[in-house]
């Protein structure tokens, strides 16, 4: 059975613009220039939309209820970002003289950052909740999932066996995936990248 999951990150908000590290514990909303700028772009024309999955970060779930008005929205804890610890909230140059921030960084983002989350915990939860999107999705439409650039990273990553940054994402970008399964596994994936200007 075919199945297609579209996997979208949320708007811009005031944390993007600073260059913050903005994780699972930062809950903050859109940019007024963004809910104004998604207001404009109209229904995105996927094809029949069969249900909505948003993480329930308010960034997420109001992208997820201004691009997808009318459908019901389920909130999932599993696409939540990233905990970042004590780098939560903070910029590079807050951080630049933080010895644990570096071993970070030199560890590919792969290390456990302190108070925060591995990136192999980060994976398994977003995986966790894709595979309930997959397992619940037909043939019939397509299952978008509102979340963040981590968790579309993490994703990409899992699924393809390919460096998590080679699928970094702005905001309102993704990837359409076309997904094949055999007894509730997968078979066979394809994906296009995706952008607000994309309408297909």
């Amino acid at each position: 059975m075919k199945k297609r999951i579209i996997l979208i990150r949320h708007g811009a908000t005031g944390s993007n613009g600073s260059g913050k590290y903005a994780g699972c514990r930062t809950d903050e909303p859109l940019c007024p220039e963004t809910v104004e700028y998604i207001r404009k772009m109209g229904p995105l024309p996927f094809g029949p939309v069969r249900k909505v999955y948003s993480s329930p970060l308010r960034r997420a779930y109001d992208t997820a209820k201004l691009l997808f008005e009318g459908h019901d929205i389920e909130a999932d804890e599993g696409f939540r970002e990233m905990d970042f610890g004590t780098f939560e909230g903070k910029t590079y140059d807050d951080l630049k003289d933080d010895k644990d921030y570096h071993d970070w960084i030199s560890s590919g983002g792969k290390m456990k950052p302190p108070g925060g989350e591995s990136m192999e915990d980060f994976t398994k939860r977003a995986m966790s909740g894709f595979y309930r999107v997959v397992k619940e999705a037909d043939d019939k439409g397509c299952f978008p999932i509102i979340c963040h650039g981590g968790i579309i990273m993490a994703i990409m990553s899992a699924l393809t066996r390919r460096s998590p940054y080679d699928f970094q994402v702005k905001n309102l970008e993704g990837y359409d995936l076309t997904i094949e399964t055999e007894n509730e596994r997968i078979s066979d994936l394809t994906y296009d990248r995706i952008g607000p200007g994309d309408r297909t």
